[in-house]
């Protein structure tokens, strides 16, 4: 359902969707659970607040504003922000590579943040 927001789902469910998209070849999907299970996490770790009348620029952001101690993760963030956008709402093809890349930036940014929290 593509009115579905983050916080429908925890992050795990929406990993598990963006891996049925991929198996089912559907790309576009795949990337937006993975947006989502993203915004699932940051908002469980209470770096982003999940709601339905949000931005994605807004997310960014509240990002840049509570992950100011990593600079890294907010540009990895952004990079997933334009990248989701130009699939989701540019309708631009995306590739098994965007979703890898897509992928491992929001793993990227976990570890970056997770760090961050425990140091």
């Amino acid at each position: 359902d593509e009115g579905l927001t983050a916080d429908r789902l925890p992050e795990a469910g929406w990993l598990e969707m963006a891996e049925r998209c991929l198996t089912d070849g559907n790309l576009r999907h795949a990337l937006r659970a993975f947006y989502l299970a993203n915004l699932a996490w940051l908002g469980r770790q209470e770096f982003l607040t999940i709601d339905p009348g949000r931005t994605n620029r807004e997310f960014e952001i509240e990002l840049r504003r509570k992950a100011r101690q990593s600079p890294l993760a907010r540009e990895l963030f952004a990079a997933n922000v334009r990248a989701f956008e130009r699939a989701w709402y540019g309708l631009h093809d995306v590739l098994a590579e965007d979703t890898r890349e897509f992928r491992q930036r929001g793993e990227q940014i976990k570890t970056l943040l997770t760090v961050e929290v425990a140091a």
